[in-house]
């Protein structure tokens, strides 16, 4: 453990308050990975309330993932510590491996560049569905399972060793950590028991169940693996933080004796997002964000496909905008679109700063949620779609908790195998568009405010201070 007190990479100016936080999050400012924004503006209400918040996290290399400007938002006196994701021995060890036997067949040099999250033979192995089945699925599931665990709890053993040197320097409130990655919470529960300081851990999607086990590590060893951390962190915890009522029955269901520690904080809304509405002619359908979880782009271009062929339209009346990522499952979504017939009415841009994917939302007649397998988790998006001048369209099924939260809200709710039902909603919010009606935020009322919601949390917080 290092004796020297670490030094920050970013010191946010200005005063910091009476009391002191100290957050493990791989995700926050000026991350723009995903579950960054949810501590971004938990942090700023906690400084009205004269909380300071220091945190552990990774600062991104890749220039697409680091958006310099979100570092404005870190409130006055907060420091942040960078622990970088590094390779371990079985990774490196992989690497050369795979090197000499590339030097062997081909006869040449060849260098190799290292990957974070898995490794080079995890995500080579099994790509076919044989090798997927049986005993030799079986084992490289486990094998990628084996090789994240150790990656990550590298990385939280220097963050608590961090934040352990921290928590000597300075008396923290709290210990608080939010994932995924689940492993900050490990790192957290270290560091809180080292200092002697209650322990918070919110969990922005759950942490070990069905819905969210990976399909390339799914097996005995993730559930054994993830469930012991799972109980390790959450009997350590003075607080369970989760952000829905769905996980929290879940929770409450594998620990009822915890039931009282266990709060649900939803994300919410941000006055930041201005409900400025649709401005041209064009019905401009849009998609912020990231594919993943399941979340399959086709059964939008069907249905626009059905609508376009209906409504006899041109690309110039109606397309389809996605903005992040560019590929689903390895296949370009303009090639998924030519599929199903529209390509021409699909433009699709890579990543870009949030203040980019607000302007096309914004400018936006209809929003799009695609369904995805975490059936207990709530996407952050929803909560800016609510605040927009636009008709969110939503794919979810039926009980998950992105259905129940939103549907008495006022939007085109529908089942992804329902095709029919989405192709109906489209065009039924396309004509009432060319007719001049333009839609009312569903937030209107404030119902889905993010200061109801952090309110919950900065007062459980005072309550543990």
């Amino acid at each position: 453990m290092p004796d020297a007190i670490p030094r920050p990479f970013f010191t946010a100016p200005g005063a910091p308050g009476p009391r002191r936080l100290l957050l493990v999050s791989a995700a926050y400012p000026p991350s723009a990975e995903v579950g960054a924004l949810r501590w971004q503006k938990i942090a700023q209400s906690a400084h009205a309330r004269g909380w300071t918040i220091d945190v552990i996290l990774i600062d991104p290399t890749d220039p697409a993932l680091r958006e310099t400007a979100r570092l404005d938002a870190v409130p006055p006196g907060a420091r942040l510590y960078d622990v970088p994701l590094r390779d371990v021995p079985i990774q490196r060890a992989e690497q050369g491996v795979r090197r000499a036997l590339r030097q062997w067949r081909s006869g040449a040099m060849v260098s190799s560049g290292t990957t974070h999250g898995t490794s080079s033979l995890a995500a080579a192995g099994g790509q076919g569905r044989a090798a997927q089945a049986g005993p030799v699925g079986r084992l490289l599931r486990a094998y990628r399972t084996r090789v994240f665990f150790a990656q990550w709890n590298d990385w939280a053993s220097r963050a608590a060793e961090v934040g352990t040197a921290l928590a000597r320097d300075v008396t923290y409130d709290a210990i608080v950590s939010s994932g995924p990655p689940h492993f900050a919470h490990d790192a957290a529960r270290q560091i809180a028991a080292s200092a002697r300081r209650p322990l918070v851990i919110d969990l922005r999607d759950p942490w070990f169940s069905d819905d969210v086990e990976p399909p390339a590590m799914r097996g005995a060893t993730w559930r054994d693996l993830t469930a012991a951390d799972e109980r390790r962190a959450v009997e350590a915890a003075a607080l369970v933080v989760v952000n829905t009522d769905s996980c929290r029955a879940l929770m409450i269901e594998r620990y009822p004796e915890r039931a009282a520690r266990i709060l649900t904080v939803m994300n919410g809304a941000d006055a930041d997002v201005k409900p400025e509405g649709a401005s041209g002619p064009g019905f401009i359908i849009s998609h912020t964000g990231s594919l993943y979880s399941g979340r399959d782009p086709r059964i939008l271009f069907r249905a626009v496909a059905t609508v376009v062929e209906r409504l006899a339209l041109a690309p110039g009346d109606l397309h389809i905008h996605f903005m992040g990522d560019d590929v689903y499952e390895g296949r370009p979504l303009q090639m998924l679109a030519a599929e199903c017939g529209v390509a021409r009415f699909t433009v699709v841009e890579s990543r870009r700063p949030r203040a980019e994917a607000l302007a096309l939302i914004q400018s936006s007649a209809m929003v799009v949620l695609l369904p995805q397998q975490h059936l207990h988790s709530v996407p952050g998006k929803v909560f800016e779609y609510v605040q927009l001048a636009a008709w969110p369209l939503v794919i979810a099924d039926a009980g998950s908790a992105t259905e129940m939260l939103l549907r008495d809200s006022g939007a085109d709710v529908l089942a992804p195998d329902d095709v029919d039902g989405v192709a109906g909603a489209i065009e039924r919010r396309y004509r009432a568009f060319r007719d001049g009606v333009r839609p009312t935020p569903l937030n209107a009322d404030g119902r889905f405010d993010r200061e109801r919601q952090t309110s919950r949390l900065l007062d459980a917080l005072d309550l543990l201070a």
